[in-house]
């Protein structure tokens, strides 16, 4: 497992856990809201810290992308060289004299003038 994949699970995870602490923060500020269970002199500081924790969340998600994206980007970077080299060999020739890999319609390589073989 490389350290891309490791960021990107540990990213995944803390992203998480943020994510269901500030929704277990800001969910009953807003029912208690909706309920009329704040004075007016509280009504203000907590609008703030909903808002707060609504940022922490947008922001955990995020991070959430970030980790899944590090994550999945590292699965995908490594390519297949067999397929690789396929797709070459379709593509190319390799100079038998100078190992020069030379496209598929040149009949004599480019570097030493070696004929394409058969």
């Amino acid at each position: 497992m490389t350290n891309k994949k490791i960021l990107g699970i540990i990213s995944c995870i803390s992203s998480s856990i943020l994510l269901a602490v500030a929704m277990y923060a800001w969910v009953p500020i807003f029912f208690d809201l909706i309920a009329d269970n704040y004075s007016k002199s509280e009504v203000a500081p907590a609008v703030l810290q909903m808002l707060f924790w609504l940022l922490i969340e947008i922001i955990s998600v995020a991070g959430l992308v970030s980790g899944k994206n590090k994550f999945a980007r590292d699965e995908y970077e490594e390519p297949d060289e067999a397929a690789d080299n396929e797709l070459t060999n379709s593509y190319c020739w390799e100079c038998t004299k100078c190992g020069r890999v030379n496209q598929n319609y040149v009949d004599t390589c480019q570097n030493c003038g070696e004929a394409k073989p058969k």
